[in-house]
């Protein structure tokens, strides 16, 4: 009887991805919107294809720029790098003008795609893409076209969602790209999706897994060191969008009602609502705004933190279709989690949050008192009860093992027809 590992051998996997080398995240993070969470999971789900696929991966990049001059860089560098000096990484560059960027893209995702089939031709070979575009699918689908590969594409979020700066040319070259992505989604062989409802949506006739989230390797680390050092206070930490669908009014409205001096709230983040943000910390002392921050400060924050928050609002569309992706990072600090009570958690994920039943100030503040006054002990045992969670259940070891499962029953399918 063969072994997973003996029955990798034959596989090859092609992460076709965002991912960019640390030199560039200056560059990145003086951007508009931040894309640090989209890196930050797209290292973990390759870290969950390495540990299913025994190693056998390489990544396919493009950097994740927002359109000229929205980002301040007009052609897209390219690199080539080794993540723990195994695992092989092309980032490809191309034109960041709206409309050249989208084909340049597609270009140079059909182009290696092309001649990674090529090289790899006598294996079994599958492509995983993180995210949708329709650049990057129609470049995988047509790139893979004389030498046919299993093709699963992970859905994060809706499809078209626009930019604050858009206008109605912009709304209408968007329609057009939807229509492009959900015809490429008709046409790969499955779809891993973050939410039940989001693959129910976008790809209704293909085979699905759900994967809620995934547990990135440097997370590990921040659940080993906790200490609480705070000394008189009571310090409340969000990362994330900041806007009004991810509950950034709710919370600062919290905050202000709560009234309590001990309490410390730190953001971190942007988006829409920055202004108000940045307005609201420079009138109340108690709260510290930080903006964008690297991966080094975040692990800082995560120390500090007594509660994690995610007040993202339960009333729109949205929250069917999109699992918060800062909850495992929340989660793997072993720390409290208030959040209020998103349709797309189950029950296991219910067991390991402190659940707000409305979208209030009073609700969320009444969770806070919660917290507030658990002793060491109760602190202790929620914390060993969320690593075990995150570790059997979110870890890339786990996700890797359902991923690998999920791809093994795609090619029984392609094989019984």
């Amino acid at each position: 009887m063969s072994t997973k590992s003996d029955s990798s051998q034959d596989n090859r996997v092609l992460f076709v991805g965002y991912l960019f080398p640390d030199w560039l995240e200056s560059k990145i993070l003086e951007q508009e919107i931040s894309p640090i969470q989209t890196q930050r999971f797209g290292l973990a789900l390759l870290d969950a294809l390495i540990l299913g696929f025994d190693n056998r991966v390489e990544v396919f990049s493009v950097a994740p720029l927002l359109d000229y001059p929205h980002s301040h860089l007009i052609i897209a560098p390219s690199a080539k790098w080794k993540i723990d000096d195994k695992i092989a990484v092309t980032m490809l560059p191309f034109i960041n003008l709206v409309g050249i960027k989208h084909f340049t893209r597609f270009i140079v995702t059909l182009a290696f795609v092309a001649w990674w089939c090529l090289r790899h031709a006598k294996t079994k070979r599958i492509i995983v893409m993180h995210g949708v575009q329709s650049c990057k699918i129609w470049g995988v689908l047509i790139g893979q076209v004389l030498s046919p590969c299993i093709t699963i594409s992970f859905l994060t979020d809706d499809l078209g969602i626009m930019q604050n700066w858009e206008n109605n040319i912009f709304n209408k070259l968007r329609q057009f790209d939807i229509y492009l992505m959900k015809l490429g989604l008709q046409k790969v062989t499955g779809v891993l999706a973050m939410a039940p409802k989001l693959a129910e949506k976008l790809a209704p006739d293909r085979p699905s897994l759900v994967v809620h989230t995934i547990q990135s390797p440097s997370q590990t680390q921040v659940a080993n060191k906790i200490k609480n050092t705070n000394k008189g206070s009571f310090n409340i930490l969000y990362t994330g969008g900041l806007s009004i669908n991810y509950g950034i009014d709710l919370l600062l409205n919290t905050f202000r009602l709560a009234n309590r001096p001990e309490w410390r709230l730190f953001i971190t983040g942007w988006g829409d609502s920055v202004n108000k943000v940045r307005d609201f910390s420079v009138n109340n002392p108690q709260v510290q705004f930080l903006g964008t921050v690297d991966n080094k400060k975040l692990a800082e924050l995560y120390q500090l933190a007594d509660v994690l928050i995610n007040p993202k609002l339960t009333s729109t569309s949205g929250a069917w279709l999109s699992f918060p992706s800062k909850i495992v990072e929340y989660l793997s600090t072993g720390k409290p989690v208030v959040s209020t009570n998103l349709p797309v958690f189950d029950a296991d994920f219910r067991q390991h949050l402190i659940i707000a039943q409305s979208d209030t100030p009073e609700e969320l503040i009444r969770c806070l008192e919660d917290v507030s006054s658990w002793n060491d002990q109760q602190r202790e045992s929620w914390r060993a009860q969320t690593i075990k969670f995150v570790q059997e259940e979110l870890s890339p070891v786990a996700q890797g093992t359902r991923i690998r499962g999920f791809v093994d029953s795609l090619e029984y399918k392609k094989l019984t027809g």
